[in-house]
């Protein structure tokens, strides 16, 4: 079942512009830049892919992540973590814009194959964007806690 409300992509590109450069100047241990790279948001200066996922809604009332599976649920795209692995990205980072806390995750391999089994009888909830569907779950943090580093700021 896919949420009530419809996305257009290009308002959410011009907000993930806005917010990347914003996260830059949170994020200053690794002197991010931008990538020339569409398959990731940022290079550190030793060579490492950074991709940003940002959420605006507050992080403090929800103990959950969304973590998108599928960029099209129907052309089974992957999304989110499943597509950085593919990019060969090095650090993920889920960053909770109004919150003041971001979750860094390395180790992609692995966490993905911990991923694949705490999904696999999960129920996928879709979000409407104009002309397709993205598909995600929603999983408790605290599952995650092994594979990421929260920053507060």
């Amino acid at each position: 079942m896919a949420d009530d409300k419809t996305w257009d992509f290009k308002t959410q590109l011009n907000q993930a512009e806005k917010h990347e450069l914003e996260f830059t100047k949170i994020y200053k241990k690794h002197k991010l830049t931008k990538s020339a790279d569409r398959r990731w948001d940022f290079n550190t200066p030793r060579g490492l892919r950074v991709e940003l996922k940002c959420d605006t809604y507050d992080a403090t009332k929800t103990p959950y992540f969304f973590l998108e599976r599928y960029s099209d649920m129907y052309k089974k795209s992957p999304g989110g973590i499943w597509q950085s692995v593919g990019h060969d990205v090095d650090i993920f980072i889920y960053w909770f814009v109004n919150s003041g806390v971001y979750y860094e995750f390395r180790n992609l391999q692995d966490l993905i194959k911990v991923l694949e089994k705490l999904t696999e009888n999960l129920y996928m909830i879709g979000i409407r964007n104009r002309g397709y569907i993205t598909g995600g779950y929603k999983l408790p943090r605290d599952l995650l806690h092994p594979y990421f580093t929260r920053v507060t700021y």
